[in-house]
């Protein structure tokens, strides 16, 4: 078994200090990088070298490295300041001020939601008041309401917006919460708009090029195909997601089952799909060659080349499909000319390329899971193959899927545990099913989408997809239902990231260093580190189990038109609502912060259900309550009622926060003749013009607030 040297991998190093430049600028994006920067730093370590070896006769290639380390770690900093499309001078949204209209161009169809049209744009020009038109960059988020008019509109049309309603992307208002606006500046979109009818008009010109015209087309077209004979509404979502990367169509249940199984990677088009087409088409070629005997070698590669990425662009070329495409290039290009290709070279070069078009890429989960996947089957599969040798054929094949998903998973379920927080149990299970199905559903996908055109055909064979998908649905639904077949709510945070990764490297050195060397004495020592990995990561965990325990607090989130209000006591949290909450918005505002928090146990409770009596909650023994007044140790919250009158209260009353909620009808000056309180809380039930005034009012009156719509939820640790 050989061993691994950094020597024979230069690309590999080399895209390491590439990533790290890339890296500084996400934690320092203000450095003076520029380049005159780069190129004086080559030059200069270039003379320092050769006027060292030419006259102290040394060779001292240790400076040249460092000049050149640095090079690369400039360059990676360098394209990523310029990659940033909101640091540039002709950023669209600099010239919001002295414009009164902008021009757009759409860069891709309309995508449909329950009352909106979306889509992203280019913004093109800045045009003012007196007609100057100033020529611009950037991307636009765009919502059009639903009408027959933005129904009509298509890739490459041309419209102009007003520029009143372009606002930055919100911050998350909650803890915890997942970051839009930090997904969308990954993509380099910072700003959004809300259009009505009146806000924009279309132009007759269409700036659309004809390939992405041509891919859009066909991709539309085999949707609708696969919508129109795929049976049933889940079956033909999944086939749409797995074929086509297009994920709109699949339902939430079908998305977590298929996430709490472990086969995730199946509904968005990655190296599984794209080795398929390759696969499929370099057996078709092969079959072709020996029917006609002739040498179709040359031929046949640009035809697998060029449909492999025609496959790429038709599944919206996400990176993980770009670096199975770019991988499959090379070693198809390396195999025309009969050379010998090395597999960590190529990932490199890969990954080069994907990054220097796009350092953002760095940041896309589907880019990190998959060159992780990648970069863990060439470490890790052939010892587990090796491990054991079957003596039939369908044995054999069940082993190398079990050694292939066992592989994959050692450098990604680190990644996986930090971003879902949950480990599937019995993935090996589920991959052993799901594998084979999905790899015929691509095949068969590959027919369906040359003979769709002949109804006929095109009914049959979705039929066909349909049975096995229902089939894999059905599988992947009995693995779920598993007792423990997936663990939820595992919380790890960067460091005990990094140290799994530590652990994993330790385990992987003491495991794959060559026996017939000399390194008995260096093994134990991977053991040792593995060990201080281990102990890290226990006591991360039991700081935080500890904090859990302990923790008191009161939490006031900022959710639109809802009321919500949070007491936490340990491991468990009572939500008193108005209106109720529902679960999808606890889902997007909560959970994740329940979640980080180690909160096991939730007791939401209604305004409306309570009265005017004061009661215990059971599982709390220092919170009372009543419809509005809540007591929490020794904080007292007041909730001001709808319709406040003047004359309610016969004696006067303290609390240390007034909540003010859902337009309360009522006057600040006349409350505080009746109610003592250090802090009025507006939270997000209020309208803007309400909210408003009350700000207004609290300034001039002195009196302390915190406003969610603009602070985000408000929080008190006791």
């Amino acid at each position: 078994m050989t061993t691994f040297h950094w020597d024979a991998y230069t690309l590999l190093r080399l895209l390491f200090l590439f990533i790290i430049g890339i890296l500084s600028y996400h934690f320092l994006p203000s450095l003076p990088i520029s380049v005159p920067t780069l190129l004086f730093n080559l030059f200069v370590g270039i003379i320092v070298h050769w006027q060292l070896k030419r006259y102290l006769a040394l060779d001292y290639k240790w400076i040249f490295g460092v000049v050149v380390a640095l090079f690369w770690i400039h360059l990676g900093y360098f394209l990523s300041h310029n990659a940033t499309d909101s640091l540039q001078a002709n950023y669209f949204f600099n010239f919001v001020e002295s414009n009164a209209v902008y021009l757009v161009r759409l860069n891709e169809p309309l995508r449909e939601t329950n009352k909106t049209y979306s889509t992203t744009c280019s913004v093109l020009a800045s045009i003012d008041s007196n007609g100057n038109k100033q020529a611009t960059m950037g991307k636009l988020l765009v919502y059009f309401r639903k009408d027959s008019l933005s129904q009509r509109l298509q890739y490459g049309d041309q419209i102009v917006i007003a520029n009143n309603r372009i606002q930055p992307i919100d911050r998350p208002l909650n803890p915890h919460q997942f970051d839009y606006a930090a997904y969308l500046a990954k993509q380099n979109i910072f700003h959004n708009c809300f259009l009505k009818t009146t806000d924009w008009r279309t132009l007759s010109y269409n700036d659309g090029k004809t390939f992405w015209k041509t891919i859009f087309t066909i991709r539309q077209y085999l949707i609708d195909n696969l919508r129109k004979y795929v049976s049933g509404e889940t079956e033909s979502g999944v086939a749409i997601g797995l074929l086509l990367g297009y994920r709109h169509y699949l339902e939430r249940d079908i998305i977590t089952t298929y996430s709490a199984t472990g086969v995730t990677h199946i509904l968005s088009v990655s190296g599984l799909h794209v080795g398929l087409v390759m696969a499929f088409l370099l057996l078709f070629f092969g079959l072709l060659q020996r029917i006609t005997t002739t040498n179709l070698k040359t031929i046949s590669t640009i035809s697998v080349i060029f449909f492999v990425w025609l496959f790429i662009f038709l599944s919206g070329a996400p990176p993980s499909a770009l670096r199975a495409g770019f991988m499959a290039t090379f070693v198809l290009l390396a195999r025309l000319v009969s050379y010998h290709s090395n597999n960590y070279n190529v990932i490199a070069m890969s990954a080069f390329l994907l990054l220097l078009y796009n350092p953002n890429f760095l940041y896309d989960l589907g880019f990190q899971l998959s060159y992780l996947a990648i970069l863990s089957l060439a470490i890790f599969y052939r010892p587990i193959e090796s491990l054991y040798t079957p003596h039939s054929w369908l044995a054999n094949h069940i082993w190398q899927i079990f050694a292939m998903s066992m592989a994959a998973q050692i450098l990604t379920f680190p990644i996986s545990l930090y971003y879902f927080h949950q480990f599937p149990l019995f993935f090996l299970l589920s991959n052993i099913v799901a594998i084979p199905l999905s790899s015929a559903i691509v095949w068969l996908g590959v027919f369906f989408g040359l003979f769709s055109c002949i109804p006929f055909i095109g009914y049959w064979l979705g039929q066909i997809l349909s049975y096995c998908i229902a089939i894999m649905n059905t599988c992947l639904a009995a693995i779920q239902k598993i007792p423990f077949a997936n663990i939820d709510s595992i919380m790890i945070n960067q460091a005990q990231l990094l140290l799994l990764y530590v652990a994993i490297f330790a385990i992987g050195r003491f495991f794959l260093l060559p026996l017939e060397r000399n390194y008995h004495a260096i093994r134990p020592r991977y053991l040792q580190l593995v060990l201080v990995a281990l102990i890290g990561i226990g006591c991360i965990s039991a700081w935080r189990i500890i904090h859990h325990f302990d923790q008191q607090s009161i939490t006031l989130y900022a959710i639109g038109k809802q009321s919500s209000l949070e007491f936490v006591a340990g491991k468990k949290a009572v939500l008193l609502n108005e209106p109720p909450l529902s679960d999808q918005n606890f889902q997007y505002y909560i959970a994740q912060n329940h979640q980080q928090r180690g909160i096991r146990n939730r007791y939401a409770v209604t305004y409306n259900d309570l009265d005017s009596t004061f009661i215990a909650h059971p599982q709390f023994k220092n919170l009372l309550y009543n419809r509005y007044i809540m007591q929490f140790g020794d904080k007292t919250i007041l909730r001001l009622p709808s319709k406040w009158q003047a004359d309610s209260l016969t004696t006067p009353i303290a609390a240390n926060y007034l909540l003010w909620s859902h337009n309360a009808k009522a006057d600040i000056a006349q409350i505080r003749q009746q109610i003592q309180f250090d802090t009025l809380l507006i939270d997000a039930s209020n309208s803007s013009w309400r909210t408003q005034q009350l700000v207004k009012t609290c300034d001039s009156l002195q009196i302390p607030y915190y406003n969610l719509s603009t602070r985000g939820a408000w929080q008190l640790h006791l």
